[in-house]
């Protein structure tokens, strides 16, 4: 049924950036909806409070003398619980989307956000309304943070996954944190007080079959099956039993299942079998390298020194700056160890870049090099044997090193080139005799 003007849905927008507002505001009404938007707290709550046929958009940064923008979402559902809220943001945080979904927000959105997902999420908000389907939960303390672009996709899949009890595949690289979502899903899910069970590879057999029986007789709970990649075909397909059993059931239980990714996963280990793989391929959390989260580095680095010290220490701007120019191949395990090292070993209140060198140099590895091509070239040539002792020496050293590292970058660039030495010479930047002679000393057969 068409809708009359009058009764066309309404969005209501409480945002403290005028400019943002505007656009916001011009952008929805572009798709038909019926907009109005201020920066006021009382203004949006009146708005909404009288209401039909209407969402809020709420900043949930915004403040005045009396209350914030979580308190104004309580009391939108208190004198309107019908009407749907979308939380905004500036810091993406699981905190945020969490705190927002505890008092009544149907979703989270950190700036700066897609409009088209924005846009998608006000549709189908709409649409749940209409249907009677609206729900919020989960309760909150800060489990996981990052402000990084990268992040805010994995935030909002863990609220999703938090409110819901559908199977869960968590893919990361070892370190990046993938036990630590399993636990906060399991956490802020409906029942935290019911059982999380961890079931690993190295689990005996009886254990694992016994576990999987009894659960049945549990209403909730989670199972979370750490490292996936690792578990036999046979013991995988225990899981798809479990999970037909469970599907003629009413119980709750949640399965979350956590791999590296395909290409990291060891040869001789069993692929997770497709049967089961098709049953985790609901909802799929992909957790980035520290690599790729530059600026979640201090936050985390800060975070991890405050726990590990007491509050005692904290980081100079130089070790701030350091931190992030630095590699990271053992993602946030890594940061966090660093930081609990520096804290047992140091009983000052400011950690600061002298420190952080005298860290590496104690222990080569525990600090990484800055990223990019030099920064693992000194990786490797810390964890050379040859240069583990380097204060006696034949004076062949330097030609030992150059000779190791000239000879496989020639063999790459050629292979790379289909063996074409005139367009190996210009890639490399040396003449192409230059180029013959190298590979006439390094290698007497090569022609």
């Amino acid at each position: 049924m068409k809708r009359s003007a009058n009764s066309k849905p309404k969005v209501l927008i409480a945002n403290g950036d005028k400019k943002g507002r505007s656009s916001l505001a011009r952008d929805l009404a572009s798709l038909g909806y019926g907009v109005r938007a201020t920066d006021d707290l009382s203004t949006i709550l009146g708005w909404a409070a009288n209401a039909k046929s209407a969402i809020v958009l709420l900043d949930v940064d915004l403040f005045d003398a009396h209350r914030n923008g979580f308190d104004v979402m309580q009391e939108i559902r208190k004198v309107n619980p019908d009407c749907p809220i979308i939380a905004m943001g500036g810091e993406n945080t699981v905190l945020s989307s969490l705190l927002s979904a505890r008092f009544g927000a149907v979703d989270f959105f950190a700036k700066p956000y897609s409009f088209s997902q924005l846009a998608s999420a006000i549709a189908n908000a709409l649409l749940e309304k209409e249907t009677g389907n609206t729900q919020a939960k989960p309760r909150v303390e800060e489990p996981v943070s990052g402000k990084s672009a990268s992040m805010h996709h994995v935030m909002r899949t863990i609220t999703k996954a938090a409110r819901s009890v559908h199977p869960v595949l968590i893919i990361g690289e070892p370190g990046t944190g993938k036990f630590r979502v399993a636990e906060t899903i399991h956490k802020y899910g409906d029942d935290e007080s019911a059982p999380l069970i961890r079931l690993q590879a190295t689990t005996p057999d009886d254990q694992m079959k016994e576990w999987l029986s009894s659960s049945e007789a549990r209403p909730t709970g989670t199972l979370v099956l750490q490292r996936l990649d690792r578990f036999e075909p046979a013991r995988q397909l225990w899981i798809c039993d479990w999970l037909d059993r469970q599907s003629s059931t009413d119980q709750q239980l949640r399965l979350i299942a956590t791999a590296l990714p395909t290409e990291l996963q060891a040869s001789e280990e069993a692929p997770i079998v497709g049967e089961l793989a098709d049953r985790l391929n609901v909802l799929q959390i992909f957790m980035p390298k520290l690599s790729k989260r530059k600026d979640d580095i201090g936050g985390l680095a800060e975070t991890f020194l405050d726990e590990a010290s007491a509050g005692q220490m904290r980081l100079s701007e130089e070790s701030l700056q350091k931190l992030r120019a630095a590699h990271w191949p053992g993602n946030v395990r890594q940061l966090k160890n660093l930081m609990i090292r520096a804290a047992t070993i140091y009983s000052g209140s400011i950690l600061d870049s002298v420190q952080l060198d005298e860290l590496r140099a104690s222990q080569p590895g525990s600090f990484p090099p800055s990223a990019g091509l030099e920064g693992q070239m000194e990786a490797l040539l810390q964890r050379a044997s040859e240069l583990q002792n380097i204060k006696t020496g034949d004076g062949l050293l330097y030609r030992q090193v150059i000779e190791a590292v000239e000879r496989p970058l020639l063999q790459l660039v050629l292979e790379q080139l289909d063996g074409n030495q005139v367009k190996a010479a210009k890639v490399l930047g040396i003449n192409r005799n230059t180029l013959r002679k190298k590979l006439s000393t390094l290698d007497p057969d090569q022609k």
